[in-house]
């Protein structure tokens, strides 16, 4: 780095996005006001079963992301501080949407601290209109051929994507 070069200050939003939701882009903005770059990562976890495949949650999570010029969408079956390490990442930011969310992500940001001290968790509570949202609910509107339902639920464009994969 020169002398008068400014770092650039990078985080990571992680998370399956079996499919990524407004919630989700909710999260993925003001993580994006907050730092230079940001990177929406979809991490795979091989024990678990998803019912869109990784090409399809890329491409919704790229339409949750299009708009947003320091997002950048990636991918890894790989633990989540290598990745935020490799990327050069100081922060991970993640969303909770009441109580038992953030139960969890504090055990996961003790985890990833444990893991990698040199990055800090942060946790955005999510807007009070989009707390009821989540991935199941949005798959559950899909499997009852809801879709203007789903449609309200998902990023711009996402609902497309899944219908001409293939998805009834």
């Amino acid at each position: 780095m020169m002398p008068n070069e400014k770092k650039l200050r990078r985080a990571i939003v992680p998370g399956s996005f079996d499919p990524m939701t407004v919630g989700h882009e909710d999260i993925l903005k003001r993580a994006s006001k907050l730092y230079d770059e940001v990177y929406l990562a979809l991490l795979i976890n091989p024990s678990k079963k998803y019912l869109f495949d990784l090409e399809t949650r890329i491409l919704i999570a790229e339409c949750a992301a299009k708009d947003i010029p320091n997002a950048k969408v990636v991918h890894s079956d790989g633990m989540l501080a290598d990745l935020a390490r490799e990327l050069g990442c100081e922060a991970i930011i993640k969303g909770a949407r009441n109580e038992k969310d953030f139960t969890y992500e504090m055990k996961m940001a003790l985890y990833n601290r444990a893991l990698a001290p040199e990055i800090e968790t942060f946790l955005l509570p999510c807007d009070d209109k989009l707390g009821e949202i989540s991935s199941t609910l949005v798959r559950s509107l899909l499997e009852k051929g809801e879709y203007e339902k789903a449609n309200a639920l998902l990023p711009k464009g996402a609902l497309d994507i899944i219908l001409k994969r293939g998805y009834k």
